[in-house]
């Protein structure tokens, strides 16, 4: 059987070099001809020609199967077509639909004709003669097949790596790309869906690819589904009018992540519409909304590290959570006079080393089994009457210390603006302005040299930068 298909790591290629429209047959790589994902010994230029072609499309779908199948001497399959072969070295992969006897799929080529490029042998056992059309290498002309065609989770679990390099425009509902195929839980493998410049190197922070929903009704850019273990990384999402980013499985599924990923539109960034997609991360990225939820979970546990998240309408707190347990570590909320999270539901939740920034209510609990731990935060909430670090209607404040409130007009006089009565303020709380560099204009959330939040003998309140 096809042996990339069943058992080694695999990189599959999106788009590609030139016009990235890539081919109808790709084959792609093994990782280990690749290299590491961060830093390829590759480039695109070693796995496809032009536009995301094959590198060679010897008998391919448009051809004959015209390629002879034989014995290679060693027991494994020989494909050869004259002066068919070139730059089809061990390690890429080859695309083949064989006339009768094996299985189609995707095979590692082992070795090549490195003088006349008449040859390839594929890893995969010898026991008949047949014909066969053969394509080696080149790219999917989109996401959705890349992830059809692979597999993470068979009889031999993999990893998948799909690495995409060109923008895409919805033309029609059905262009939503739905990211329904994972990895493994038991085996631990992944597929990873990386957004990468024209060499495959992923993106950095500040650069992504783009996925415009283009307002097709109901459409959204991306859906995770029933599937554990999937990562997207370094895409900026818009033009839903749904929701940009949904976490939708039906069953329980686990294991989750965004990385580097970017809203901006006026409906949800990212929502979860059940409770069945467990164990989200969201690492780095930024999720800006204008009407709308910036991040909606439902009762879903999830962990948010270093994301940024502005939520400009001031009926949309930046998240909103239900029943689930959520982490929110050395993160950044802008907000327009609304809270910056909202726990709705019997959630557990745990604020530490984030900076909230013209919220009204930073934080915010409004279900009787709400709980909340928070420590090392910068509150700078945006009126000095009903500003306040957190506004408890219901619920339960398991710990709050450590941290530093201040407004736009001064000092805090809401009396129950740490979330207790009576002007209460925690111990070791300060109320003290911040002295953040630039935050209205620049977005910088650094502290200045002679602010209050850098203290010697305790660790640093809120994120130092972003």
């Amino acid at each position: 059987m096809p042996v990339i298909s069943e058992s080694k790591d695999y990189v599959v290629f999106v788009g590609g070099l030139g016009l990235g429209s890539g081919c109808a047959d790709p084959g792609g790589c093994t990782k280990e001809f690749w290299g590491e994902i961060e830093h390829p010994d590759k480039d695109l230029t070693d796995v496809m020609n032009s536009n995301g072609g094959n590198l060679s499309a010897s008998g391919a779908a448009a051809l004959p199967i015209s390629c002879t199948v034989t014995n290679n001497g060693s027991g494994k399959l020989r494909i050869t077509y004259a002066a068919g072969f070139e730059n089809c070295v061990p390690g890429l992969v080859a695309k083949v639909t064989f006339a009768a006897t094996y299985t189609n799929g995707r095979y590692e080529i082992i070795d090549y004709d490195s003088s006349s490029f008449n040859w390839v042998d594929i890893d995969e056992p010898y026991s008949a003669d047949t014909t066969c059309a053969c394509a080696v290498g080149g790219a999917h002309v989109g996401i959705q097949t890349a992830m059809d065609e692979t597999d993470a989770s068979g009889t031999s679990p993999h990893n998948v790596y799909i690495l995409d390099n060109v923008d895409y425009t919805f033309t029609a509902p059905a262009n939503e790309i739905d990211l329904d195929s994972g990895g493994d839980l038991s085996a631990g493998t992944w597929k990873r869906v990386i957004a990468t410049n024209n060499h495959g190197v992923p993106h950095t922070k500040y650069n992504h690819v783009n996925i415009d929903a283009n307002s097709q009704t109901g459409a959204s850019c991306f859906v995770f589904g029933d599937a554990d273990n999937i990562s997207l990384e370094g895409f900026n999402c818009t033009g839903s009018d749904n929701a940009q980013i949904k976490f939708s499985a039906t069953t329980s599924h686990y294991n989750f992540r965004l990385v580097e990923c970017k809203t901006g539109s006026t409906t949800y960034g990212v929502q979860c519409t059940t409770g069945n997609n467990h164990n989200i991360l969201i690492l780095g990225g930024a999720y800006i909304n204008s009407s709308g939820y910036p991040i909606y979970l439902d009762d879903n546990n999830a962990r948010f590290v270093n994301v940024y998240s502005n939520g400009a309408h001031a009926s949309y707190p930046n998240i909103r959570m239900g029943a689930g347990q959520v982490v929110v570590s050395g993160c950044i909320f802008k907000g327009n006079n609304q809270t910056g999270i909202q726990v709705s539901g019997a959630g557990a939740l745990l604020v530490e080393d984030s900076t909230f920034y013209l919220s009204q209510s930073c934080i915010q609990l409004s279900h009787a089994s709400a709980r909340l731990m928070e420590y090392g935060n910068i509150f700078y909430v945006s009126t000095i009457a009903n500003g306040r670090a957190i506004l408890r209607t219901l619920g339960t404040i398991l710990y709050s210390n450590y941290s530093i409130l201040w407004t736009t007009e001064g000092a805090p006089t809401n009396s129950t603006r740490w979330g207790r009565p009576d002007s209460y303020v925690p111990y070791n709380a300060l109320e003290d302005a911040p002295l953040l560099i630039s935050p209205g204009v620049y977005n910088d959330y650094r502290l200045s040299g002679p602010s209050p939040a850098i203290r010697t003998s305790m660790p640093t309140l809120g994120k130092l930068s972003y």
